[in-house]
């Protein structure tokens, strides 16, 4: 093996340690669907979508394209990116940061922890541009490394930045097949997301074939609160004119999943698409082939 060749191979063993490291891993079994039970023949009626990681996903791929230039730029980043947890590491960072709002009246949820509060700004409406001068400036006057720096820098432009958002998140195709036999089965849809209000019009332009077999959305960035606050659930429900008791939620986050059984919903969490047609199933919302 040359020298190049063992310095590839790390550099791959790294950049897959790093993009699973801290980020939830989507196990999307395919699962066979061999009956969708009518909603006329169901005591289910209505299905509530969460986002991201339950119908969109930042793929790997993408996550490679970020990273890749960076070492190449960097390459002190190998040793931090094998060796440290950069999500938590910039969760930290962006939890030292001044918010508007206050994580005791206004929490949100990220593989079951408390999100960074100026996160919960951006996804309740505060402008992305202001939110990012804020960020960056911050991560300006840190001690870390110039390389940790730039990639903290980096990482902060990609998720607060509408384009650039939008352009690393795909549909989990295996759930927009499941939205599309609900659909053709007489569900009703929703969606009810924590996202802010600068991307999601350009996410539902660009993914139109399934946002337009919704019957109802309701976003965070345009309601000024979101997921787990009861309220927001209870708006979904009162616009739409749906029943809590008819109605089903599907979210990856458990602590909205809670909420959403306070109000009378039954609350499923995806961890998987085969675990979400596992439990409607139970449900009697549709049959998986043997």
């Amino acid at each position: 093996m040359t020298l190049k060749t063992l310095n590839l191979s790390v550099l791959a063993i790294c950049l897959n340690m790093a993009l699973c490291n801290g980020m939830a891993v989507d196990k999307n079994k395919k699962p066979t669907i061999a009956t969708v039970i009518p909603a006329c023949d169901s005591n289910v009626k209505n299905v509530i979508f969460d986002l991201g990681e339950v119908l969109f996903t930042a793929p790997k791929s993408k996550r490679r394209a970020i990273i890749l230039p960076m070492i190449l730029q960097y390459p002190s980043l190998i040793y931090t990116l094998c060796t440290r947890n950069i999500k938590k590491d910039l969760f930290k960072i962006l939890s030292d940061i001044p918010a508007q709002t206050s994580s005791s009246t206004m929490p949100m949820y990220n593989d079951d922890e408390q999100m960074p509060q100026i996160m919960v700004d951006w996804m309740t409406g505060r402008p992305h541009q202001e939110i990012l001068t804020t960020v960056q400036a911050h991560i300006a006057q840190l001690k870390n490394s110039t390389a940790e720096k730039a990639l903290f820098t980096k990482i902060t432009q990609l998720m607060f930045e509408p384009n650039n958002f939008v352009e690393a998140m795909e549909p989990i195709e295996p759930m927009v097949k499941l939205v599309k036999a609900l659909k053709a089965n007489n569900y009703r849809l929703y969606v009810l997301s924590n996202w802010d209000h600068e991307s999601f019009p350009l996410m539902r332009k660009k993914h139109n074939r399934i946002f337009d077999m919704f019957d109802g959305t309701l976003i965070s960035g345009t309601e000024k609160t979101g997921k787990p606050d009861i309220k927001f659930y209870k708006k979904l429900l009162r616009q739409n004119k749906i029943k809590a008791h008819e109605s089903i939620f599907i979210d990856d986050e458990p602590h909205n999943i809670t909420a959403a059984n306070k109000v009378g919903i039954y609350g499923i969490r995806k961890t998987s698409t085969l675990s979400v047609c596992e439990e409607l199933e139970k449900l009697g919302v549709l049959k998986l082939s043997s």
